[in-house]
């Protein structure tokens, strides 16, 4: 079985046992990069993630678990002009 058939059971079975849609895995996801970031002591200002879902939404999702970091939630977000971001230790 090759990998993407692979992911494709592992979606299945994840749906199955947990009624998690993909939407939420990609913003769990996201939300997990974050935090991992954060606690390793990279100082996000801002972030750019690819919309999945109502973009809007996703971004106020974002800004009321991190308020501190701007979001831009978007199409080809990472084509997006963005300013600079600082890292600490890292």
């Amino acid at each position: 079985m090759s990998f993407p058939q692979n992911l494709g059971i592992c979606t299945e079975i994840i749906w199955l046992l947990y009624r998690i849609n993909l939407n939420e895995i990609y913003h769990n996801s996201a939300i997990g990069l974050v935090r991992r970031a954060l606690n390793t002591g990279v100082l996000l200002t801002e972030v750019y993630v690819d919309t999945v879902g109502d973009p809007e939404k996703y971004r106020t999702k974002l800004s009321d678990i991190f308020p501190s970091i701007k979001f831009v939630v978007a199409k080809k977000a990472d084509s997006h002009e963005r300013s600079s971001i600082t890292e600490l230790g890292v």
